[in-house]
């Protein structure tokens, strides 16, 4: 793998691919609606972000290698994650997680967030 590609410049074509909204949301006749996010965002936001958080993830603190988005379907990747889901994707509305993170909680009810963050960091500890 190349480290003369940009990782952010992927993350952000990562985030440009994947804007739909929750199949929740139905139209009158019962299909599935869909809106555009608007991705004010680019690589330079990503990185800035990336730099501001000392390259660890926002909601588990723990390192991440900006590389590994040319990682297929790596879990540890770098993933843009909205802080303010119903807002779109603005400088200050975002913070970088692992795709883990960022896919794997994005349905979770907010009142099991810390546990399931507290159980984590405490489980990687005793290891």
């Amino acid at each position: 793998m190349s480290k003369l590609k940009n990782p952010f410049k992927k993350v952000l074509e990562n985030v440009k691919g994947t804007q739909y909204v929750s199949s929740k949301t139905f139209s009158e006749s019962g299909q599935v609606m869909r809106r555009i996010k608007e991705v004010a965002i680019d690589e330079h936001d990503i990185q800035n972000q990336f730099e501001k958080q000392n390259g660890l993830s926002d909601f588990l603190k723990i390192p991440i290698d900006p590389y590994d988005v040319f990682r297929v379907h790596y879990p540890l990747a770098p993933s843009v994650d909205r802080i303010d889901n119903t807002k779109d994707y603005y400088p200050d509305n975002i913070v970088i997680n692992t795709r883990f993170e960022n896919n794997g909680l994005n349905r979770c009810k907010p009142e099991y967030m810390n546990q399931i963050k507290e159980f984590l960091i405490n489980h990687f500890k005793s290891q």
